[in-house]
């Protein structure tokens, strides 16, 4: 949560509705901060940046997606994904009186 003295930089696309509901999520006192208030949820849901949005469609999940993705982009992620695990798989070395130390210390653990 922001401290008062640090200001916050928009990006110059946000609308002033995004960038007050930004600021209200961030609010540093809970007991300021939207969600927090008596309204909790509804209030968010309320506010100006969420006009026109249908939370009825949302709930019965008959609202269309706003981006379908693409039959390549699975692959694509399990491609990376894979390469990632590969990067990782490697074990760390220890020397034989590191494990030595390790048995000795964790032998009645």
């Amino acid at each position: 949560i922001v401290d008062e003295r640090w200001p916050i930089k928009y990006a110059p696309y946000m609308s002033p509705e995004a960038k007050d509901l930004v600021a209200l999520l961030l609010e540093r006192r809970p007991i300021r901060r939207i969600g927090c208030l008596k309204g909790r949820a509804a209030d968010i849901k309320n506010h100006d940046w969420f006009a026109g949005f249908d939370w009825a469609a949302l709930s019965s999940r008959s609202m269309a997606p706003p981006r379908r993705p693409k039959a390549d982009d699975s692959a694509k992620r399990k491609r990376d994904l894979a390469e990632v695990q590969k990067a990782e798989a490697q074990e760390p070395s220890a020397t034989p009186e590191e494990v030595a130390e390790w048995d000795k210390i964790f032998s009645n653990f």
